[in-house]
């Protein structure tokens, strides 16, 4: 079995990019850390099924016309 180890990971910010990220994070409930993970999660793991529904749409409009 492996052990879990969390590792930490520092960013800079712009004042203006630290205040948009923290008022997204409360928007949903989340601290800044958490609402980073999620979209990082999110980014890759949802992007390649976004990616396949845009070329299907893609497809499927060139059989249109």
């Amino acid at each position: 079995m492996h052990k879990k180890i969390d590792k930490k990971f520092q960013m800079l910010f712009t004042e203006e990019e630290l205040r948009n990220l923290k008022r997204e994070a409360e928007k949903r409930n989340l601290s800044a850390s958490e609402f980073i993970r999620m979209c990082i999660k999110n980014d890759l793991t949802e992007k390649t099924s976004y990616s396949r529904i845009m070329a299907l749409r893609t497809l499927s409009n060139l059989n249109e016309k």
